[in-house]
Order: C-alpha cells, then sequence, then structure tokens
C-alpha cells in the first residue's frame, strides 16, 4: 500500500501530496517577489553583456582623386576552393595550412600584358590616425618570359607586407585591434597604370 506523506503547509492547511507542497510554495514565492514592471514587459532573454557576434566585414577603400582607380577594370581574385572568396591573411603567411586550399594556388596569376616585373600595391587606410600604406611587390619571375608568380606567392607577398604594416601602425578599428588572424584578402583592384589596391575584409 503506498505511504501518503501529510505536510503543513505555510497558511495552515494540511497537504497530502509533495505536488501540492510545491504548488503552495510557488505561489507564496511569486507573492514575496514581485519582477519588475520594466523585466516583465520584455520577452527577450538575450544578455545585454553578450558580446555580439563577429563577422566578415569590407574594409573601406581608399579614395583616389583626379580621376584615378577610373577607367581600369582588373581584379584579381583570392578565393578558396570551397568558395569562400577570401583567405586570411595568416593562412597565405603559413602557405594555407592542410584545412585551407586556395583555388589554383600553384597557377601563374592572370596579369594583364602591360603589368611590369614590379607593381605598388596599396592597403586601404585601416585607423584615422595613420596614413595609407603602399609597398613595391615582385609580380613576375626573373626568367627570360617573365611569367607572373602563382596566386600562392603573390597572396603569401601581400601577406607579408600587411603583416608588416600591422607591426607599424598597430592599427585599430571599430574598437577592434586589426591582426593577421582577423584579417583578409579578397582580391586586388587596379586603381591606375602601376598601382593596385590591396581589397581586405576584417572578421570583428
Amino acid at each position: 500500500m503506498p505511504m501518503t506523506t501529510f505536510c503543513s503547509s505555510p497558511d495552515g492547511m494540511t497537504l497530502s501530496q509533495p505536488e501540492q507542497w510545491e504548488a503552495s510554495f510557488s505561489q507564496i514565492w511569486s507573492c514575496l517577489f514581485v519582477m519588475p514592471e520594466h523585466v516583465q514587459e520584455t520577452n527577450d532573454s538575450r544578455n545585454p553583456s553578450e558580446p555580439v557576434q563577429a563577422e566578415w566585414t569590407d574594409l573601406p577603400g581608399s579614395a583616389y582623386s583626379k580621376g584615378r582607380g577610373e577607367g581600369f577594370t582588373d581584379v584579381i581574385d583570392f578565393q578558396l576552393a570551397s568558395g569562400e572568396r577570401r583567405i586570411r591573411l595568416a593562412d597565405a603567411i603559413k602557405q594555407f595550412g592542410a584545412h585551407v586550399c586556395l583555388q589554383n594556388a600553384d597557377e601563374p596569376v592572370l596579369l594583364p600584358q602591360n603589368v611590369p616585373t614590379k607593381l605598388c600595391v596599396r592597403f586601404p587606410k585601416l585607423s584615422p590616425d595613420h596614413e595609407p600604406y603602399s609597398r613595391q611587390i615582385t609580380t613576375r619571375r626573373s626568367t627570360c618570359g617573365a611569367e607572373p608568380v602563382s596566386y600562392r606567392q603573390l597572396a603569401r607577398k601581400i601577406a607579408e607586407e600587411a603583416y608588416r604594416m600591422i607591426a607599424l601602425q598597430r592599427p585599430i578599428y571599430n574598437g577592434r585591434a586589426l591582426t593577421i588572424d582577423n584579417l583578409a584578402l579578397c582580391s586586388l583592384r587596379r586603381v591606375s597604370k602601376g598601382s593596385w589596391e590591396v581589397v581586405l575584409q576584417a572578421f570583428i
């Protein structure tokens, strides 16, 4: 025969089941603790102190005056075999690693015929306190045919220059420090006869 437990509730009533005691306790607790109105009105369970989830964000390019950047449509894209249209600078320096596969990595870059052996790459202005950073990099091999370097080599050259720029400027964007781990190379965009702008994204 099942045992029946008798309990005495705070209001003097006799309760024969534990479930009834729990219900009575819940009623008493709700009377003692009244939730503030401004909390009752909202049904948002998010914690305001939780950080906003990071995502890849386009960094603004440099503004070229006096027609610079107009009339040039040449673009060199860096796309992964997975379809992702970016490669992290850290992966480019490390030669991608086992989990990263750059599309056409060992194929020669499709450079226009009029691009010289060295070209000037310009990085966007990452912080208001610093000027745009630019360097010359070699884009053709020292051979009789002056063949273009591979996508793998070009990505690494750009990433190495970006690393030097970050070490020099220590840029901050939207309150976040930019590093080779949260910056990605998307493409090179031609802005003049001998200059190309580096198109970057930041994971912030």
